[in-house]
C-alpha cells in the first residue's frame, strides 16, 4: 500500500504503481530526483516506465536514459521485484536481506533507492 510522507519521500507501493503504469494512455516516464547530504541535486529519467502484474513479481520496463545521476537503474531492467521473502534476484544469496529492502535486484545493487543509506 505504499509508506512515506506524499510532500516528501514516499514509496507509492508495487501494485499501485503497477495500476498507474498498466493504464492508457502510455507510456509512462520515471523521474527520479536524488539529493546528498550536501544538498546537491541529480536526477535520472527513462522516457518509458511499467511494472509486469504480481504474477510476473512487478518485473521492472525501462526505456532510455538521461540525466545527471548516472544509469545505475538500467542493468537493473528486466528484473522482479525481490524481498527478504521473494528472492528473485540473480546472486547466489539473497541481495535483499544483504541490502536490507526490496528492489530489482540483477546480481544485487548498482542502485537501491529502497537501501539503508548511511
Amino acid at each position: 500500500h505504499g509508506f512515506g510522507t506524499l510532500d516528501g519521500e514516499h514509496w507509492l507501493g508495487l501494485e499501485s504503481t503497477r495500476r498507474v503504469t498498466g493504464q492508457g494512455p502510455g507510456p509512462y516516464a520515471l523521474r527520479v530526483l536524488l539529493e546528498d547530504w550536501a544538498g546537491r541535486q541529480a536526477y535520472a529519467h527513462y522516457d518509458r516506465f511499467a511494472l509486469e502484474p504480481e504474477s510476473d513479481s512487478y518485473r521492472l520496463r525501462l526505456g532510455r536514459y538521461r540525466g545527471s545521476a548516472g544509469d545505475s537503474l538500467a542493468w537493473h531492467d528486466g528484473r522482479p521485484f525481490s524481498t527478504l521473502d521473494r528472492d528473485h534476484d540473480a546472486y547466489s544469496g539473497s541481495c535483499a536481506h544483504y541490502h536490507k529492502g526490496g528492489w530489482w535486484y540483477n546480481a544485487c545493487a548498482h542502485c537501491n533507492l529502497n537501501g539503508v543509506w548511511y
